[in-house]
């Protein structure tokens, strides 16, 4: 049974746009990515891959959203306005920090406590675009024109869809677990988790900062084993600074809280 369709109906192309197998793939990607791989493993691979999926997935959405809202807009231009909408809010949100810090107010207001991060980085997943443009010119060829078949897609796929994009992983929070003096350089031990399971509570499980001027910028590296982050240059043993700053803590090691322990 198919239903009454006007050549401009853009629904049933939009449909399986969203349904095509690179899209389902990102959605799970990104549900995988977002809430089982960013807090068992938090680095560049698993932030850039959802970054990735984010764009394969957002475009045949935002156009499947437009065709529902505007029934007459033809498949093609909702798939165009999709990538450059999608494109463009991405480039300026990760370009600029005052547009990053209102889609976090904005993220907020609409699914709950969200941040979103400005870092230039992030635009070398552009290309992700591509990609949905290749899933979409396939899908194109197959519009969902039978009225259940549609129904199904919309109730099966569209609200994972919906969810996927608009649900943020967890937020991942630094804090100081403590400062100290090295050489007359202020220095701070900065730990970090996604829950209170996980955050570091002792100085030397941090990673350490040293600044070179007075406390207005510091020069990090991320902490080895046994090792401190030290100002480039500096030939003192990153061990030794480490040793040292955890012995000159006023009051002793602090909590995440800010209180000693």
């Amino acid at each position: 049974m198919t239903g009454p369709e006007t050549p401009h109906d853009g629904a049933p192309t939009t449909l399986s746009w969203l349904c095509h197998p690179a899209t389902l793939l990102a959605l799970v990607l990104l549900v995988v990515n977002d809430h089982l791989l960013k807090p068992a493993l938090p680095g560049l691979l698993t932030g850039k891959l959802s970054d990735v999926a984010g764009l394969v997935l957002a475009p045949p959405l935002v156009a499947v959203l437009l065709t529902l809202l505007v029934p007459r807009l033809p498949a093609r231009a909702a798939a165009l306005v999709a990538v450059v909408a999608v494109g463009a809010g991405f480039a300026v949100v990760k370009s600029s920090g005052y547009a990053a810090e209102l889609a976090s107010s904005a993220w907020t207001a609409l699914a709950g406590p969200s941040l979103v991060r400005a870092d230039r980085t992030d635009l070398l997943t552009l290309p992700a675009l591509g990609l949905a443009w290749w899933s979409w010119t396939r899908a194109r060829r197959r519009p969902v024109r039978q009225r259940t078949a549609r129904l199904v897609r919309l109730l099966v796929v569209l609200p994972p869809a919906v969810l996927a994009v608009a649900a943020t992983s967890v937020v991942h929070y630094p804090y100081a677990v403590g400062t100290a003096l090295l050489d007359g350089q202020p220095a701070v031990s900065v730990g970090s988790g996604y829950n209170d399971r996980s955050w570091p509570t002792e100085p030397a499980e941090g990673r350490w900062s040293v600044s070179a001027d007075g406390g207005d910028q510091l020069a990090t590296r991320r902490r080895r084993r046994g090792t401190a982050a030290v100002p480039s240059g500096r030939r003192a043993a990153a061990g030794v600074c480490a040793d040292r700053a955890a012995a000159v803590l006023p009051g002793g090691p602090r909590s995440p809280a800010g209180g000693a322990e």
